[in-house]
């Protein structure tokens, strides 16, 4: 099984720590995973391998407020349309203009709004563990059967 190495990468005035699995090349597609809370890029080591194996070159950042320097310490900065500007930061900075995202958890939260602002970058989508955030929104507020604060 192909092995990951860990690179930096700038963007949006940070650095980066990133997994990368496959060799780069203009004919493997590239795959971008997205980690979850409070997981970090090493939760996708062994399906990048088999990725990788499979022809694909893998790209999977530590995200804003995990990578040692890429930590701002306002709240604002982990909103929404900041986290997806890293993303599509990272990406330009390595030359993917489309790609195939998988995100998991928080990184499927930051991927469904990826693909809300971006949809031309993405390939195809893959959401683990977090259903699309409206849909996600109305099961809350319309479930019988989950208690309501008084």
């Amino acid at each position: 099984m192909a092995r990951c190495l860990i690179r930096e990468i700038r963007a949006n005035g940070m650095v980066f720590r990133a997994r990368f699995a496959g060799r780069e090349s203009a004919a493997r597609e590239p795959v971008v995973l997205l980690h979850g809370f409070p997981e970090t890029s090493i939760m996708w080591s062994s399906l990048m391998g088999s990725l990788a194996d499979e022809g694909y070159h893998c790209f999977a950042p530590d995200q804003r407020g995990y990578s040692p320097g890429a930590r701002p310490g306002s709240v604002e900065d982990y909103a929404y349309p900041k986290l997806v500007s890293d993303i599509t930061g990272l990406t330009d900075a390595l030359g993917y203009t489309r790609f195939h995202l998988i995100g998991h958890d928080w990184g499927s939260a930051v991927g469904w709004a990826l693909i809300h602002q971006h949809p031309d970058r993405v390939r195809s989508w893959t959401a683990m563990s977090v259903p699309h955030l409206d849909a996600f929104a109305s099961a809350t507020a319309d479930d019988s059967e989950s208690p309501r604060p008084r």
